[in-house]
């Protein structure tokens, strides 16, 4: 057992007492009294997340269809290089919404757990998920973190195969699939459901899923009780590869109820008031540092 010395003082003497130091047990439960000061939702912020998303996705379609039709040259040469960057952009949106879903999974967006099911055709229906088959994954995850054998997030790659063949979530979600392909018919925009969804969803996003996953724990050890989950900080992760403050991973597995938004300020809490996470936190801030 490691252990610290303190000097014990007195008018007539001075002696060198040796007391143990705090456990990592000790440690981790005032960590987890510290992230407990943050786990108020707030609706209004997850509804305003969820916009700045579609907002970045349309602003992306406008500009690559923009470019697409245009008479001046500088800008209808450059559609290609465009277009690839709206999937991109796209794609990372899309992981956006995946997050907002792992969110959900926690009862993290909103205040009433109804209401995570009841919007979840804004944020977990157009990345075909479904929050109830998610949920029971996830929580398998937090429950056997890195065994190789019971973890999902280590042996799935792509789960979508649950949105068309779950009975979960009838018949809202197939509404929203009849909806949406009878929109895009009507508007005469099938093409640009390809373009702008298949494209960024099939041929972009799960590169992008795979490896920002493993950037949370690969690498990591496992039995260290705040060193498991990697933080990725810096601006590539946490706009790019882990929106909506994923990158703070070691906050959420330490307490998971402590919401996207409050995950900054927890974080920022427990590297100030506590010395078990503040030494074995691993910190990333750009893309290459992490890999």
């Amino acid at each position: 057992m490691q252990t610290t010395t303190k000097l014990l003082t007195s008018p007539s003497f001075t002696l060198a007492a040796v007391e143990p130091a705090p456990s990592g047990q000790d440690q981790f439960q005032k960590a987890l009294g510290v992230a407990n000061k943050y786990r108020s939702r707030d609706g209004r912020k997850a509804l305003q997340a969820i916009a700045t998303n579609y907002i970045v996705i349309g602003i992306f379609i406008y500009a690559s269809e923009y470019a697409s039709s245009s008479s001046l040259y500088f800008i209808s040469s450059s559609k290609y290089l465009i277009y690839i960057s709206a999937c991109l952009i796209i794609a990372s949106r899309l992981r956006a919404f995946e997050n907002l879903v792992h969110e959900a999974s926690h009862y993290n967006l909103f205040s009433s757990r109804e209401a995570h099911y009841s919007y979840q055709f804004l944020y977990s229906f157009p990345v075909l998920r479904v929050l109830e088959d998610y949920r029971t994954s996830h929580l398998i995850h937090h429950q056997h973190l890195g065994d190789a054998t019971k973890d999902p997030d280590l042996i799935r790659i792509l789960e979508i195969v649950d949105f068309f063949t779950s009975y979960c979530s009838y018949p809202s979600k197939i509404i929203f699939r009849v909806l949406v392909l009878a929109t895009t018919y009507i508007t005469g925009t099938t093409t640009h459901l390809s373009y702008y969804f298949a494209v960024p969803f099939f041929g972009v996003l799960p590169i992008l899923r795979y490896w920002a996953e493993v950037a949370e724990h690969l690498g990591m050890d496992m039995a260290s009780k705040f060193g498991h989950s990697r933080n990725n900080l810096g601006f590539g992760h946490l706009w790019y590869m882990h929106p909506h403050n994923d990158g703070y991973h070691a906050v959420h597995h330490i307490h998971s109820q402590v919401p996207f938004h409050q995950l900054p300020e927890a974080h920022a809490a427990l590297m100030r008031e506590n010395e078990g996470f503040r030494k074995e936190a691993v910190i990333s801030r750009g893309i290459g540092e992490t890999f």
